[in-house]
């Protein structure tokens, strides 16, 4: 070899296998919200839609090491394929979220009932972000708490065992994370199972209790070993996330589903309310979650916490594109002033959407030097192209629903929809009260996604306070389109 420069006497298959090896390790330990297409069914409510999020705990050392180790072969290699576009998708902000949600589920005395907390919001609004966060704190021994963790994205737990064995398989591991492994407790009930990973869920191998009164009967026992001790329960008290919980509606289509959901929600109420043996969070964002949940029988005159997150607002949203393109590999001088003079144009068609967030950061890290601008107005094309076609499809109420027998044929009119968009499309933000509008099928246009519900609680920043529930578009660029046809010489009139 020739020249100043460090001997790259390595074989070139040598050097892309090690690459090509780290890759696949870093993306199989890829512990951050990743897009994932989902093999699950619709839910009878609403199609979950949304990131899906992997569990963060020790993988997320593991994930910084080989991050290092990829740029040190990057640069070695001079590789250019497959850059690390974006920097390592961590928790954004939230911090007030967290405090208020530490709030509610911290204990303050023993005997104390357990809180049930219901968190609420629109899609790409990082909810499960949120309480992912939570679940990696109480595991590090930063917050109280020991979760156990359960995502109903996850087609394992549409099957109602299989659901139960990944809540106790969670526990298990949040106890052995933080060094209170069941042996050491005395626990028998969670030490006598062997489990084995078959496909996406936990299989029991071996168990003469039924997975429902395993569980039941571990976290009691659990619960009863650590009254003995008052620091040790306050701190050790477990806390049971659900993920969009809404896929539990799902269970009413299998064998016995309806009795194993009935049974699901008298347990969550039990071992909170009654037996004082743990906090209950519930997450979805289907709009009327919270309506179906505290209709149903087991929940009626319980009290559940209500926490509807909202999007970033401007300057939250600002400061995660900033720092999104500072912790980049690909960021370049001058890079920022660009982004920075569409901002106020990006902002009105994405506001603080996370994932449009990370569209915006994905085409300005991939652009040429004096292109973010050009690239940014494709963008927007393809975006208000999208929101304007939305608009329309809700003149033609007939056309819903006959693709797919699950879900309720379209009940408004292309009178009541026209209505509605004049409406939003006179206000600033396109944000109305619900009950202000004297529109028949209103609640059909919010599950078929057209619209969005929320009832705020404080979390929701990107909109102003105003009475609550409110009805608005899913989408600033719908609000946009709205303005748009209405301005215009319509066919719909």
């Amino acid at each position: 070899m020739t020249g100043s420069g460090p001997s790259l006497a390595l074989p070139t298959q040598l050097g892309i296998s090690a690459l090509t090896l780290l890759q696949f390790y870093s993306d199989a330990f890829q512990p951050y919200p990743l897009k994932r297409e989902s093999n699950k069914p619709p839910s009878l409510m609403n199609t979950c839609r949304g990131e899906q999020i992997i569990p963060v705990d020790l993988r997320v050392k593991f994930r910084v090491t080989v991050m290092a180790v990829r740029r040190f072969f990057r640069k070695f290699f001079n590789r250019t394929s497959e850059p690390n576009d974006l920097a390592v998708r961590k928790f954004y902000n939230r911090t007030s979220e967290l405090n208020d949600l530490r709030n509610h589920l911290t204990l303050v005395d023993i005997g104390h009932p357990g809180k049930m907390v219901l968190v609420t919001g629109p899609r790409q609004s990082g909810k499960s972000a949120l309480l992912q966060e939570f679940c990696s704190r109480q595991r590090a021994g930063d917050y109280p708490g020991v979760p156990a963790f359960v995502d109903m994205r996850e087609w394992s737990n549409i099957d109602p065992s299989k659901f139960w064995i990944n809540l106790g398989a969670s526990f298990e591991k949040s106890l052995q994370l933080k060094g209170k492994a069941p042996a050491k407790l005395g626990l028998k009930v969670f030490s006598m199972p062997k489990l084995r990973r078959l496909g996406l869920g936990l299989d029991v191998v071996s168990s003469k209790q039924d997975p429902i009164g395993r569980v039941m009967a571990g976290l009691e026992e659990y619960t009863s070993a650590m009254r003995m001790d008052m620091p040790g329960f306050l701190n050790g008290f477990p806390t049971i996330f659900i993920d969009e919980a809404d896929a539990l509606a799902s269970w009413t289509r299998t064998a016995g589903g309806v009795q194993e959901l009935d049974y699901l929600l008298r347990f969550l109420v039990r071992i909170s309310k009654q037996e004082n043996a743990a906090n209950v969070v519930l997450a979805s964002s289907e709009n009327f979650f919270k309506k179906w949940l505290c209709g149903m029988e087991p929940f009626l005159g319980h009290k559940v916490v209500h926490a509807s997150v909202g999007h970033f607002n401007e300057e939250e949203a600002k400061e995660f594109v900033r720092q999104g393109l500072q912790e980049s590999d690909l960021n370049r001088e001058g890079l920022e002033a660009e982004v920075l003079a569409i901002w106020d144009d990006v902002y009105a068609h994405y506001g603080g959407a996370i994932m449009l967030l990370y569209d915006l950061l994905h085409m300005a890290l991939r652009s040429q030097p004096g292109e973010v601008c050009k690239n940014w107005e494709v963008a927007k094309r393809q975006c208000m192209n999208e929101a304007t076609c939305l608009v329309e499809e809700g003149f033609h109420p007939n056309n819903m629903g006959k693709a797919n027998k699950m879900v309720k044929a379209a009940a408004w009119t292309p009178d009541d929809w026209k209505n509605v968009v004049e409406a939003m499309a006179a206000t600033e933000d396109g944000v109305l009260p619900f009950h202000l509008l004297s529109v028949s099928g209103l609640e059909s246009m919010v599950r078929y996604n057209f619209l969005e519900y929320r009832e705020p609680t404080g979390w929701d920043k990107d909109i102003k306070a105003i009475s609550t529930p409110i009805i608005m578009p899913v989408t600033r660029a719908q609000h946009l389109a709205m303005r748009q046809v209405v301005t215009r010489p319509s066919r719909h009139n």
